[in-house]
């Protein structure tokens, strides 16, 4: 009689466990998750000054990138910027700093995203970038970054 105790005991045990993992499954099939993008990157030529000495100039390049929390109502943007200072000799517009303020802000942006627990899924072309004159469909103006995570 114990025995068959016991054995009514396991197999009921393992049909409980086995619900509970299903139940535990089917709700984990179900998460809600949220999304967010990287977008609109760039990089803009601050204002020139002449230092003290005044044979050197201070240049700053600005760099940009937006952050759009997607939402039944919309798209909430938060706006990233980076700060490239330079002082040098001549006048700069187009060096490799403007290059660098861009990357700067979109680095900091998919830190901020990843410290929040928020991890990248994807890249691809932004559909709503407009091409100049001249240039095949096919080349990408402008790029996003897809991230995604688990709603609390």
């Amino acid at each position: 009689m114990k025995r068959w105790l016991l054995s009514v005991g396991m197999v009921l045990a393992a049909s409980l466990g086995t619900l509970g993992w299903q139940q535990q499954s089917a709700r984990s099939s179900r998460r809600a998750w949220e999304y967010c993008t990287v977008q609109n990157w760039d990089a803009n030529v601050g204002e020139d000054h002449p230092s003290p000495a005044g044979s050197k100039f201070r240049h700053t390049f600005v760099g940009e990138a937006e952050i759009c929390y997607q939402a039944e109502s919309g798209c909430r943007i938060e706006r990233i910027t980076s700060l490239v200072a330079v002082v040098g000799e001549k006048e700069l517009w187009n060096d490799p700093y403007i290059g660098k303020a861009q990357q700067m802000a979109v680095d900091k942006a998919v830190s901020k995203l990843g410290s929040e627990g928020w991890r990248l899924v994807g890249a691809g072309p932004d559909p709503s970038a407009v091409r100049p004159n001249g240039e095949s469909s096919s080349t990408p103006v402008r790029s996003i970054l897809y991230f995604e995570r688990p709603k609390p």
